[in-house]
């Protein structure tokens, strides 16, 4: 009898800290090599797990992921970019029958994060018209059959400190039901500089302990929960 109650705690020691261990990835970790002027770095939050990757050098973003973690006994299973969402730009779109305007409206709600001026937007229209956006806004419009958009870098004759690596950024094409001509369609579009130096990135990290994570040779200390 006391074997097996040594065994019934023992399982539930190990749940207990495997849940502990979970919970508690959440933070910042950074590896920076010594005398260099860069570094890398790993953000994960907790509940939903996701996470974000970032190279830097004096500052300067060189490559840059994000995505879903999952956590498999001291082993973290990365899901960042990959080729088929590389070049995907997630927006949030709402369309609502408006019966007092007589035309179709968008609404635009831009860019949460820091204004940058390199950072270009277009919505395009029905597969042809474009409309530049560079904040929250609203526009009149006849006809909507379908939206896209689509973001991209305009350094506007200045050499950019990094190239980026990809240099256009498109949203899924958006259908928009053409039975009621008279539509608000509301748009939240978040894009940043960021974007544009997007690496795709399927790996894992391994937990050493709680304020160390391993990548092969690597080790990223915690710096901030």
């Amino acid at each position: 009898m006391k074997t097996i109650q040594l065994i019934s705690i023992t399982i539930i020691i190990f749940l207990l800290k495997s849940c502990h261990s979970a919970s508690h990835i959440a933070g910042t970790y950074s590896y920076i090599p010594v005398n260099s002027p860069g570094g890398q770095m790993y953000i994960f939050s907790h509940d939903p797990n996701k996470f974000e990757y970032f190279f830097k050098i004096e500052g300067s973003v060189l490559e840059y992921s994000s995505g879903t973690w999952e956590q498999d006994g001291k082993t973290i299973i990365l899901n960042g970019f990959d080729e088929k969402n590389l070049n995907v730009l997630n927006i949030v779109s709402k369309v609502e029958i408006s019966p007092i305007i007589s035309t179709n409206n968008i609404i635009v709600k831009y860019n949460e994060n820091s204004p940058d001026t390199f950072t270009k937007v277009d919505i395009i229209i029905n597969g042809n018209s474009g409309v530049p956006i560079s904040a929250d806004t609203a526009f009149f419009v006849n006809e909507v059959r379908t939206l896209l958009v689509k973001t991209y870098l305009s350094h506007d004759g200045y050499l950019l400190r990094n190239p980026y690596h990809i240099d256009t950024v498109y949203s899924p094409e958006i259908s928009v039901d053409d039975e009621y001509p008279n539509k608000k369609i509301f748009l939240t579009i978040n894009i940043n500089r960021d974007d544009f130096y997007r690496i795709p990135l399927v790996d894992t990290l391994t937990i050493k302990n709680k304020n160390t994570l391993l990548k092969r040779n690597y080790k990223f200390k915690k710096i901030r929960k």
